[in-house]
């Protein structure tokens, strides 16, 4: 049936349009519609709304459901970020960062081909992305131009990854995957023969590189039963008037990854690790405000955390430009030397010791850096991920103003009473894509309630948002302590 619930528990549904102001069409897929909306309570900030009418879902609900959870999981700089899902009787609702600059399809199609420093600079963005994706075992199965999207309409925009509805995300050891899925001008050979595994996004990605380079993709045929023989034969030339001024070192990277055997194409950080790309360094800087940002960086609890990346969405698109241009996104991939999509304690001292900052030895011995250390090692695994980091480097006394602040809670106050409850909570929670018991949400609530009503007012709510940035050493209670005075 229509009304069967796809994502969540029918209680949760919600209008999107009391949240968002649906606008223009700005792209259209397989089982829905994408528009541009904005923010109800604050109109310069843009999301990207797919509508998809459960009709053309409701056949297999399970993979949509993966699907989503794999959007929730994928947090880099260069993968569509997820915000939130709605679903009313008819219609899910799935809504994503806003990218205004085009796809890279259209931009080769304007350009005719990429120059090598431009083609350097996507195709490290993209095997960063995937080397991160491959690494927590998601393999993506369509990469193309066609799911690229650069965030603004600037020349040195960031490149985001998009369309996850072929992804797949294999077990403890690489699984092997068998359905033929993809695009045909970029599917690999092995995918053909049904019986592949990740490296087949390496394939892809030298398709990519190929036709960003040329104009137009390696492997042709007057249909397409001619253009999959020539990729199961690996059929492909560089004897082309467009590739004459092409570096060796480029077709070389090229070759690398369009290797017919996947056990023969390097593994994505090794790629990375090419000559080409040294030829092609890229701007990636670590600034001193990130470090004395991270060194402030304290552990939250759930709520604390969750919060932080909802009100995160709540910035305006200038604000989030500015929160990633200055110094922060730039300081993320330079601690990321392993392009791991994560950071870490070790690898902040790599990057410190291969940066022109010079910081001295015993400065990375002071207490501040034991601190910081021991604030990496009490969180997930000891790595911060890249919206952590965002929250971590978040420049508190020009974002946390009482308009930002006070559309946070509403977000959490659904029935506009003023006050944040178990089922406002959890409904907010859901939406963003967190699967969290009745129990969880109420601990959630009690930790940070004065009276013990598992109810949080604005004030307190605020008291919360401003200390998450300001609570003392991670290693003691997550609690801030002004709030504990006040527990009687």
């Amino acid at each position: 049936m229509l009304a069967s619930s796809v994502i969540m528990d029918s209680r949760c549904y919600s209008d999107i349009r009391n949240y968002y102001d649906l606008q223009k069409v700005i792209g259209h897929g397989h089982f829905g519609t994408v528009r541009e909306a904005v923010k109800k309570a604050d109109p310069s900030v843009k999301v990207a709304v797919k509508s998809i009418p459960k009709e053309k879902i409701v056949r297999d609900i399970a993979a949509f459901r993966r699907e989503l959870v794999l959007l929730h999981m994928l947090d880099h700089p260069n993968i569509i970020k997820f915000f939130e899902t709605y679903e009313d009787a008819h219609t899910v609702h799935i809504v994503t960062e806003r990218c205004s600059g085009g796809d890279l399809f259209d931009y080769v199609i304007s350009q005719g081909q990429c120059s090598e420093a431009i083609t350097a600079r996507i195709m490290r963005k993209a095997l960063s992305a995937v080397n991160y994706m491959h690494r927590i075992k998601v393999c993506h199965r369509d990469l193309k131009p066609e799911n690229f999207l650069f965030e603004t309409k600037a020349e040195d925009s960031e490149v985001k990854i998009i369309d996850f509805g072929l992804a797949f995300k294999f077990g403890s050891e690489e699984a092997t995957m068998h359905t033929v899925v993809g695009t045909p001008y970029y599917v690999a050979p092995e995918v053909l023969r049904g019986d592949y595994g990740a490296m087949c996004d390496i394939w892809s990605l030298g398709v990519m590189m190929y036709v960003l380079l040329s104009g137009f993709p390696p492997f042709q045929g007057e249909c397409q039963a001619e253009v999959f023989d020539k990729i199961m034969k690996c059929q492909y030339s560089f004897d082309f008037p467009e590739f004459d001024e092409v570096s060796g070192l480029a077709k070389d990277l090229i070759a690398k990854m369009l290797a017919l055997s996947p056990n023969s194409r390097p593994m994505p950080q090794e790629l990375l690790e090419h000559p080409w790309f040294h030829r092609h360094s890229d701007n990636s800087a670590l600034s001193r405000r990130a470090i004395a940002s991270l060194k402030r960086y304290k552990a939250r609890s759930k709520l604390q955390q969750e919060t932080m990346k909802i009100f995160l969405r709540f910035l305006s698109n200038d604000d989030l430009s500015e929160l990633r241009v200055t110094a922060t996104q730039a300081s993320f991939q330079a601690i990321d030397i392993d392009h791991t999509g994560f950071i870490t304690a070790s690898g902040l001292e790599r990057a410190l010791h291969h940066s022109g900052l010079n910081l001295a030895e015993e400065e990375l011995k002071s207490e501040e850096y034991v601190e910081l250390r021991a604030t990496f090692d009490y969180l997930d695994e000891g790595k911060l991920n890249y919206t952590a980091f965002l929250i971590a480097t978040l420049d508190k006394r020009k974002m946390l103003d009482e308009e930002r602040i006070y559309g946070t809670f509403l977000h959490f106050d659904a029935g506009k009473t003023g006050l944040i409850t178990v089922e406002t909570l959890a409904q907010a929670l859901i939406h963003a894509g967190l699967e969290v018991t009745q129990e969880e949400v109420e601990q959630m609530l009690a930790d940070f309630s004065f009276n013990h009503d598992r109810k949080i007012t604005y004030e307190e709510f605020k008291a919360m948002l401003t200390s998450s940035l300001e609570s003392a050493s991670p290693l003691k209670s997550a609690h801030p302590s002004h709030l504990l005075v006040n527990r009687t």
